[in-house]
């Protein structure tokens, strides 16, 4: 639960390894500098919560994961149909919510277990007898080649999703990054959104 809003709150790829001092091996060298950035930023009791948080949830008859529920530990990314297929495997809920990829899309499996995709744009209607992944994109850094900040809200009564967008300063934010001796990629990519 998240500490203020008394929400839910999953554990992540970086969470996980900011909130450890284990060895930063198989990442690119842009993640590994904001994860040791992270490192030594947090206090114990930040790195405590971190490491206490779980790798799914459920609310409201939803599935929550940050990657996939393959295996959440495992951090496996849904950027295929194949993937998507086998997450379905393991999803028994009508409606998971995830994010790994940063990429805002809505994979759907009919009962006939056609899974199909789309891009996660505007207002999304989510019919009875279908399975789905909602990708909810990213706050920070969403990759779907727009800069402006990405979430979804859940229509629980009309069920659907709509994805909405939110600039900020990102001139602002790139400034902050760059004080922090962070990777310069890492603000150019803000404006890029990838």
């Amino acid at each position: 639960m998240d500490r203020d809003l008394r929400s839910p709150v999953l554990l992540g790829n970086h969470d996980k390894a900011a909130s450890t001092d284990l060895p930063l091996v198989n990442l690119r060298d842009i993640a590994v500098a904001g994860i040791e950035f992270s490192r030594a930023k947090l206090s114990a009791e930040e790195r405590a919560f971190l490491k206490s948080l779980p790798l799914t949830a459920r609310n409201h008859g939803c599935q929550f994961v940050h990657a996939s529920l393959i295996e959440p530990s495992e951090w496996d990314y849904v950027t295929s149909g194949l993937e998507a297929d086998v997450h379905f495997g393991c999803q028994d809920a009508p409606i998971c919510f995830s994010g790994h990829t940063h990429v805002p899309m809505v994979w759907q499996k009919s009962a006939e277990k056609m899974t199909t995709v789309r891009k996660g744009v505007g207002k999304i209607d989510l019919r009875p007898g279908f399975q789905y992944l909602i990708n909810v994109g990213a706050v920070g850094q969403p990759r779907d080649l727009s800069p402006n900040a990405c979430y979804v809200i859940y229509n629980e009564g009309k069920p659907s999703v709509e994805f909405r967008r939110v600039q900020y300063d990102i001139a602002k934010t790139g400034r902050k990054i760059s004080r922090a001796k962070l990777p310069k990629f890492l603000a150019q990519r803000l404006s890029l959104g990838r």
